[in-house]
């Protein structure tokens, strides 16, 4: 198969020893706060030699009306310290709950949690939901009183929103960073477009799995709704998750 490296290959195991020291750097600082690391740092090892998908859950945030509250800044160094602060917070609150911070998006950022030996597809949500959880706390307790008294005005429907999706994904290098493509990375992007502030919202296929392995429970619910989305103005289906 052409998209399989000859692994007795010399060109190819020195590009691999290259990829050990760059994985092991990613791991260290967007890899789980876990003793899975080690784990973690050989899956990825192998997803990149053998070019393979690996099952994820993509997470996709972004801040509500940031453009409008970035413009009613008192202080423009004071409102790129508090980004830069909760961008910090929401890695290690990814990371203390078992995922991976993928990168920065100007007004939120790209999360995953991708299945291994010791985290299987139901520990997985296990581990998203308290994320959430800790993450809405954060953001509104701690960080939007802090925007307050750096801004003007604050505009209403500013908010923290939350789109999930679960698929198979590829690694890839983009320039020096190790990043994530498929679709669930387009899926949960389109689903926190979709979302109002402080919602979570849940592709319509991965809701399904969830439902049917019984892990919406201890409060949690999820209700099929419509929403429009770039790609689908007609409306597309997708799970809101409530109890959270």
């Amino acid at each position: 198969m052409k998209n399989t490296p000859d692994v007795t290959d010399h060109r190819f195991q020195a590009q691999l020893k290259v990829l050990r020291t760059k994985i092991d750097t990613f791991i260290r600082l967007h890899g789980p706060n876990v003793a899975a690391e080690r784990e973690c740092f050989e899956q990825v090892l192998d997803i990149f030699a053998r070019k393979a998908p690996w099952e994820m859950v993509v997470l996709s945030t972004d801040i509500r009306k940031s453009t409008r509250m970035m413009g009613e800044a008192i202080d423009f160094i004071v409102f790129g310290e508090l980004l830069t602060e909760y961008v910090s917070t929401s890695a290690e609150l990814i990371r203390d709950n078992g995922g991976f911070f993928d990168k920065f998006t100007g007004d939120g950022y790209i999360a995953y949690w991708m299945t291994t030996p010791s985290c299987t597809f139901d520990k997985m949500f296990d581990e998203i939901v308290p994320f959430i959880v800790a993450s809405k706390k954060y953001f509104r307790e701690d960080l939007m009183p802090k925007i307050r008294r750096n801004s003007f005005n604050v505009p209403d429907g500013a908010g923290l929103s939350f789109g999930l999706d679960c698929g198979p994904v590829y690694f890839t290098n983009v320039g020096k960073d190790i990043s994530i493509l498929g679709k669930p990375v387009v899926g949960a992007v389109r689903m926190v477009q979709a979302a109002s502030p402080y919602e979570v919202v849940i592709n319509r296929g991965y809701g399904d799995r969830l439902i049917a392995a019984g892990l919406i429970k201890n409060g949690l619910e999820l209700k099929l709704a419509s929403r429009k989305t770039k790609e689908y103005p007609e409306g597309q289906e997708m799970y809101l998750l409530d109890g959270i």
